[in-house]
């Protein structure tokens, strides 16, 4: 019969995938590198299956253990809500959060609700801009939490916390793919903007030749653009819909890079309880469904 899992061996876990190492996940539970893999050992008892294997000098999760980060974050998520919900004392007051748009109108609305539903006391406030602009008030002490999406391989800000990745693709109307001779009719977000800037890019590098069709400050008005067959677009997976569709013909389109969700907190002033709660809901729910950042020692 296999054992009930410890709680405390399953948070241990799921700080090691989100944090991406052994060393970096003991900063976080508050013990050493060397406890955190005794833990681990105890854990793949429990389990009674290998959750780690070693590639090089890193360790990485194996199947089963990617199988069961799923189920230690929902394991973790109810043990927290039912402790939360019989003594919220503590978990008020309000908590600033700025994200930006492809984020705030996928995966963020559901765990917005739960924090909401299990934090009664607790007053949120979201602000959905630019990275550049969220970036700035983060520094200015104008929100406690900053839940980003960036182009993989661009300098990440010191003290975040890396959830995961997503693949920008070319999106269409689902019709025929554009013809290589003419000009590629492009639907791209207002500048600044780093998904246009890497679309323009990757067109450049291939010698693809282009055109702005359409610019729109909002996400609503580029999937109008597309549906409508005005031109293409960039942006991540997430951002696929009835009526949009990834262009299929690869040779047609040069390939663009990752994005990385990243979560930040305000270096200013200490995190409050409630402020502590949201961010570990966020790390919860969207490293869930996100491409697993491989733990290091």
């Amino acid at each position: 019969m296999i054992p009930d899992f410890d709680i405390d061996l399953l948070r241990t876990f799921v700080a090691i995938a989100v944090t991406g190492g052994f060393a970096r996940a003991g900063k976080r539970v508050g013990r050493s590198q060397s406890a955190v893999s005794l833990q681990m050992k105890r854990l793949e008892a429990q389990a009674g299956v290998r959750l780690f294997r070693r590639e090089g000098r890193r360790m990485v999760l194996t199947a089963d253990g990617r199988r069961l980060l799923h189920y230690a974050r929902r394991i973790l998520a109810l043990n927290d809500e039912a402790k939360a919900s019989l003594t919220r004392a503590g978990i008020e007051g309000p908590v600033r959060l700025g994200t930006n748009q492809d984020l705030a109108e996928s995966s963020l609305p559901d765990a917005l609700a739960r924090f909401a539903l299990t934090y009664p006391a607790a007053t949120l406030e979201v602000r959905v801009e630019a990275t550049a602009t969220i970036a700035a008030m983060l520094d200015d002490g104008a929100l406690d939490l900053a839940l980003t999406l960036g182009l993989a391989g661009a300098t990440q800000r010191a003290g975040a916390t890396a959830l995961g990745r997503e693949r920008l693709i070319w999106i269409g109307d689902g019709g025929a793919p554009p013809a290589r001779e003419a000009p590629l009719p492009l639907v791209l977000c207002d500048e600044p903007c780093g998904i246009r800037a890497a679309a323009l890019a990757a067109l450049e590098t291939a010698r693809l030749p282009h055109r702005i069709v359409f610019s729109s400050p909002s996400l609503a008005g580029l999937r109008a653009a597309v549906r409508a067959g005005l031109g293409v677009t960039a942006r991540g997976e997430r951002a696929l819909e009835p009526g949009l569709a990834r262009v299929a013909a690869r040779r047609t389109l040069p390939p663009l890079p990752e994005l990385n969700i990243s979560l930040a907190r305000a270096p200013s002033a200490p995190p409050t309880p409630a402020v502590d709660r949201l961010a570990a809901i966020l790390e919860e729910m969207f490293a869930d469904g996100m491409t697993p950042m491989a733990p290091v020692i």
